[in-house]
């Protein structure tokens, strides 16, 4: 049990693990106890939650199913499916502070490899208990920053934050976002700073990094091939900027995390 002292919360792990559909499949009928949060890493997912309209989940997406609430799924989800899960409860569901089962989306985030962290420490013998609601309470605070963001200058913020997400796919600069939104770059890094507290530059590569690092452990491609689809001249230079950042090649990041709950269609 992790107890947040600024929220005046409990969080309860339960269990956690990787679904992957080996071939076409329908999510089952049924009715848990726990809290469930999904990040489908490949999808669609389509899903229905008792007393909510039905709904399709794509990449990236997060869904938070209520315990003691029917679901089931709707239509059939295509081979290649995927997607981590996690069952915990939460002293004060409000924390959440969702209206339905679709959260937002998520891609572009830290989530898929504090999902990793989470399956790792808690499918290891050498971590205490403790560690696997430590990385949980870490994915809900993942989870929270991809709320929207309200104030005077929401909207704005908003947008230019979901522009760089979806646009994480190769190295952004300050200049480029001033530019798409029309405004002038030292304007841009303080407002963003304000409400992520660091520099402009360093969350670029921040979202930029996370990217790749969801592309490392979810895909399958090799480290010459990732550096050419991520717009990377060569291998060389993707490994100079990667290992700058992260202190070991993506060779390296890649094995770090090897333990992992499989389950399949």
């Amino acid at each position: 049990m992790l107890i947040l002292a600024d929220q005046a919360a409990k969080i309860t792990f339960v269990s956690a693990g990787q679904f992957i559909a080996q071939e076409s499949w329908v999510h089952p009928e049924r009715v848990i106890d726990s809290i469930e949060l999904i990040y489908v890493t490949q999808g669609p997912v389509y899903l229905e939650e008792e007393g909510s309209p039905a709904l399709t989940a794509r990449q990236g997406d997060l869904l938070l199913l209520q315990p003691r609430r029917r679901h089931r799924g709707t239509n059939p989800s295509p081979a290649g499916t995927a997607f981590y899960w996690v069952h915990f409860e939460l002293s004060d569901p409000d924390l959440l502070g969702q209206s339905g089962p679709l959260l937002a989306n998520g891609e572009g985030t830290a989530l898929a490899l504090l999902f990793r962290q989470l399956l790792n420490y808690a499918n290891s013998p050498f971590y205490p208990a403790y560690a696997r609601e430590l990385a949980l309470g870490l994915i809900l605070a993942e989870v929270s920053q991809t709320r929207p963001e309200p104030g005077k200058h929401g909207a704005l913020l908003n947008r230019c934050l979901e522009w760089v997400r979806i646009n994480s796919d190769h190295r952004l600069t300050v200049e480029e976002i001033a530019r798409q939104f029309s405004y002038h770059p030292d304007y841009l890094s303080r407002l963003l700073r304000r409400y992520t507290g660091v520099p402009l530059k360093q969350y670029l590569d921040q979202r930029h990094l996370d990217y790749v690092k969801a592309r490392l452990l979810n895909g399958n491609e090799s480290i010459k091939e990732l550096a050419a689809a991520l717009g990377y001249a060569n291998e060389n230079q993707f490994n100079h900027y990667f290992n700058y950042h992260e202190h070991m090649t993506p060779v390296q990041y890649r094995e770090r995390f090897t333990r992992t709950h499989l389950n399949k269609a």
